[in-house]
């Protein structure tokens, strides 16, 4: 079986090792120059780490990442705090895998080591493209009876043709040394405004600070890490917000803006020896941080499926019947959930925000069980 993986990102290079798992080689093409060197903090939730950790990462992991106690939401205009969510304790994980914040560099660097530890060939520079069924990298014909699609939302190799979300980010990552109100919570922190929100944590044992501010708009823009604009740009779209926030935006000069797109999970995620992966087949507004997650769940159930099953059309008939629902699920959720972290009218903001503080009564075990199904879910089981 001739595997071929598409792009040497999260979801490409997992992929690769968990079918080197799984006793199946596959190649990547990459057609970056270099890997992982730009990026920012993502949000590792237990759903992700348990794959990793059944990869044998998680030692390498919890040497780049930090461990969150709390996800706190806060108004994002006066701070207050309106309920928070216990993420790590010290007796046994609720999710029986730790919940991690870690630079996309620093996961990459993981994810590459140990596929270089395991003889995985990964080649940079290397444009991939499909002519009919047929797969040329730098212009040359390469034979694969199956094609992994990694390349992510823009998805050139696949032709998927992903839709503005009508949502924007700002993304910067500051040392935290040049805050002068540096944030007291010790987990991630969901600053709740009107149409937008904004979320942060430290990285790198606390030496960084990661910013994201997720704005509704109606101005397309490319979703790519290489441009930047001034923080006064992303300043107008945070007018009125706690000094905390604006604090790091001013601390960052220049942030890179980004925009989301989502991808039609009901659509076919193969065509002929093609199946995609990742954001390429699934990409979601990110309110519950799972953009990354779910392309390592997608990593390691294609890579068990097709050593139970070689036969490329019925492992990817059950890729998709396995992936879907749980896919479509996750997706549905984040959307439901920007209502919360978008709510407009004053009134409204009010009162949710007074039903969720007194449910904090409940206590954190309480709230931590609305997320049992994200977190608690583990793909290795279920395949």
């Amino acid at each position: 079986m001739r595997v071929v993986i598409i792009g040497a990102g999260i979801a490409g290079l997992t992929t690769a090792l968990a079918l080197k798992h799984q006793g199946i080689n596959a190649t990547v093409y990459e057609q970056s120059p270099r890997l992982g060197d730009v990026g920012a903090g993502i949000q590792l939730g237990p759903n992700a780490v348990r794959v990793l950790k059944a990869l044998g990462l998680l030692e390498a992991l919890l040497n780049k990442a930090s461990q969150p106690d709390k996800l706190t939401f806060r108004s994002g205009y006066s701070g207050q705090k309106v309920f928070h969510i216990e993420t790590a304790s010290n007796d046994k994980p609720r999710w029986q895998a730790p919940y991690l914040h870690i630079h996309r560099a620093d996961l990459i660097a993981v994810l590459a080591a140990e596929a270089a530890a395991a003889d995985i060939d990964v080649q940079l520079n290397a444009p991939a493209e499909c002519h009919g069924d047929q797969l040329h990298v730098n212009g040359t014909h390469v034979p694969a009876d199956i094609v992994l699609a990694c390349d992510g939302v823009n998805a050139r190799l696949s032709g998927a043709e992903p839709a503005f979300s009508g949502h924007m980010a700002w993304r910067a990552v500051v040392p935290t040394e040049a805050l002068s109100r540096p944030s007291s919570d010790t987990g991630a922190t969901i600053w709740s405004g009107r149409a937008c929100h904004a979320v942060t944590y430290t990285l790198r044992g606390g030496a960084d600070t990661n910013f994201v501010g997720v704005v509704e708009t109606s101005a397309e823009m490319a979703s790519d890490w290489y441009h930047e604009q001034p923080s006064e740009a992303a300043l107008k779209s945070f007018r009125g917000f706690h000094p905390s926030v604006l604090d790091i935006i001013r601390s960052a000069k220049t942030l890179r803006p980004w925009g989301l797109y989502t991808q039609d999970i009901q659509a076919p995620f193969h065509t002929g020896a093609m199946l995609r992966l990742g954001d390429a087949a699934h990409a979601m507004v990110p309110y519950l941080a799972q953009g990354a997650a779910m392309a390592i769940e997608d990593a390691w159930a294609i890579a068990a499926i097709l050593r139970k099953e070689p036969d490329r059309d019925r492992a990817f008939g059950a890729f998709a019947a396995l992936r879907r629902p749980r896919l479509q699920r996750v997706a549905d959720a984040s959307r439901q959930v920007r209502q919360l972290y978008h709510l407009k009218p004053l009134a409204g903001r009010l009162g949710v925000f007074s039903a969720l503080r007194g449910s904090q009564n409940l206590g954190p075990a309480g709230l931590s069980r609305v997320l049992d199904w994200l977190y608690g879910y583990d793909v290795v089981k279920a395949v």
